[in-house]
């Protein structure tokens, strides 16, 4: 069994999606009950042959008060399937949300690097399908092995109580079967890395294009991107045939075996018969045994498959979890702070790419606005997302009124950050949950207060519904203008002591750009203001501007 299931795979996910004790207690105990019943079938079957043809049994019924004890016998059976097929659904769907849960909780806490360097549709994928495919596996496949375990052991026990040869050739030749569930399951498991693959890819190319469908619009690329689509479908389609017909090769061929061989074991048990040495119904019982035992075989083979594209999920969540998470607790709790800032000797590079910082310096005094400007790419960005440890530096300090940022706690630190960039990511939802993603427990005269601030409750109040307007994905019901100042409104319900404006103006025209500014100047008072930008008029707010430039910052006025 350990090469079937490797723990090593197993072990971590078992350990977030076993169900309850009572809940396997409950299920296992069914399952056995119903296979335990399916092995008196065969005796009353041998029974009723012995009643209708010899008139007499081992038991004293007719024949038919044995076939309405048969029938209650299968009645029993049908109830005890359809609540331990209930039991395993209901466990299964439980252990999908559990790990889903644990997946998702794992993922929100992994640095931006990592999604950096996947595909957002390649992370769905493993959110909807990976775990889907675990959960099922222990709830059904794996759970479900007790039961067929214990058919094979009583089906093999009936027989040796009939005939002991027939029982002990069963017997010897159970590891033929699991040779050859081996040999013909090979293929399965890299088939099932490519289906997941497959998958992942797929998904990855409709999020993608579901993301961007402004963009297909305006290109007129409707037809190209369906086709791109339409052809990894098919290659999913492709891939999932060969999966399907690999693992259906399994069971019926394991089958026909453990039926083959059956069979020849009866043709030994009829000579015995046809002598005499063997009674009519013990003859029933032995050949009905004989093929209720290929049932567990062949489940057993179906098993190994299923096992096969569990493995491949359990790799690919396995690797995620690998992955090591932002430690939100770790630290200490950041005090209210003034907003004195400072890098000291500062570097950093992206994965696999050139030190973009080898030894930056910067000090900027609390309630002082600096302006950075430079080239695109030259890293004015990635400064800001050091300053709030979406990045961690190679080496260097950042430190905030002397409190070095790596000693204090994620949440502590971020609390106390507004930021305004110039992509701004909005929920599809309404402005009032839009704003309330700055201060989940903000009060509406809050929301007022800081959408005065920014200067966008005018457009607010105009919308149809005011602040419960719904403003479709990414804002797409607001101009980009609108879009910015909500954004702000949001940073500024924070009322965060460092404020950070990343290219905020850059999708307005130079009077918009002005207006802005003119309008939020009350709103950066008393505040550390950190404003990445190239564009003039908000240059004109700085105190003092660098440009960033070969990895440094250089004073221009």
């Amino acid at each position: 069994m350990k090469n079937i299931f490797p723990s090593s795979q197993f072990t971590p996910l078992l350990q977030e999606t076993t169900p309850s004790a009572k809940t396997l207690v409950a299920l296992i105990g069914l399952m056995l009950f119903e296979n335990l019943f399916s092995l008196f079938s065969p005796w009353l079957a041998g029974q009723f042959s012995e009643v209708l043809l010899h008139g007499s049994a081992k038991i004293p019924l007719n024949y038919r008060q044995i076939l309405l004890a048969w029938l209650c016998l299968i009645l029993v059976q049908a109830i005890l399937s359809y609540y331990s097929r209930i039991i395993s659904g209901v466990a299964g769907e439980r252990m999908v949300i559990k790990l889903r849960n644990k997946l998702y909780s794992h993922l929100q806490a992994l640095p931006v690097l990592f999604f950096h360097e996947r595909k957002h549709g390649q992370i769905l994928s493993l959110l909807s399908y990976d775990t889907t495919v675990i959960g099922t596996f222990v709830s059904g496949t794996l759970i479900g092995f007790i039961p067929l375990f214990v058919t094979a052991a009583g089906a093999i026990v009936c027989m040796y109580l009939i005939n002991p040869l027939v029982a002990c050739l069963s017997t010897l030749l159970i590891p033929l079967f699991v040779l050859i569930t081996k040999i013909l399951g090979r293929k399965i498991r890299p088939l099932s890395q490519d289906l997941m693959r497959q998958y992942g890819t797929t998904f990855s190319i409709a999020e993608e294009n579901l993301s961007t469908l402004p963009l297909i619009k305006s290109f007129s690329r409707e037809s190209i991107e369906y086709q791109r689509f339409a052809t990894s479908n098919d290659d999913l389609l492709t891939t999932t045939k060969r999966y399907i017909n690999a693992q259906a090769q399994l069971a019926p061929i394991t089958r026909f075996l453990a039926s083959a061989i059956i069979i020849v074991f009866l043709l030994l048990a009829g000579d015995r018969f046809m002598a005499g040495n063997m009674s009519t119904g013990n003859f029933v019982s032995l050949m009905l045994y004989g093929l209720l035992l290929t049932r567990p075989i062949s489940g057993m083979a179906e098993a190994y498959g299923q096992t096969q594209r569990a493995l491949a999920a359990a790799r690919r969540l396995g690797e995620v979890f690998e992955q090591k998470k932002e430690n939100f607790s770790f630290g200490t709790v950041l005090p209210p702070v003034m907003g004195k800032i400072t890098f000291t000797d500062v570097a950093f590079g992206y994965p696999d790419r050139e030190v973009l910082f080898p030894s930056l310096n910067l000090e900027i005094l609390p309630g002082e606005t600096i302006a950075i400007t430079g080239k695109n790419g030259a890293g004015k960005s990635t400064i800001v997302h050091l300053l709030i440890r979406l990045y961690n530096p190679l080496s260097g300090t950042i430190r905030i009124d002397d409190n070095d940022i790596r000693d204090v706690t994620l949440e502590s630190l971020r609390s106390q950050i507004g930021l305004v960039q110039q992509n701004v990511l909005l929920r599809n939802s309404s402005v009032r949950d839009n704003l309330l993603f700055g201060k989940h427990d903000a009060e509406t005269a809050d929301l007022v207060k800081a959408a005065k601030a920014a200067h966008a409750y005018e457009f607010i109040i105009s919308l149809p519904a005011g602040f419960d307007t719904l403003i479709g994905d990414q804002g797409v019901k607001l101009s980009g203008g609108q879009k910015q100042r909500l954004s702000l409104a949001r940073a500024l319900l924070k009322n965060p002591p460092i404020l950070i404006l990343d290219e905020a103006t850059a999708m307005f025209d130079p009077e918009g750009e002005s207006s802005f500014i003119r309008d939020n100047l009350a709103a950066l008072r008393d505040r550390t203001v950190i404003i990445i930008t190239h564009r003039p008029a908000t240059l004109a707010l700085a105190d003092r501007i660098y440009e960033l430039k070969d990895g440094a910052l250089h004073l221009l006025s």
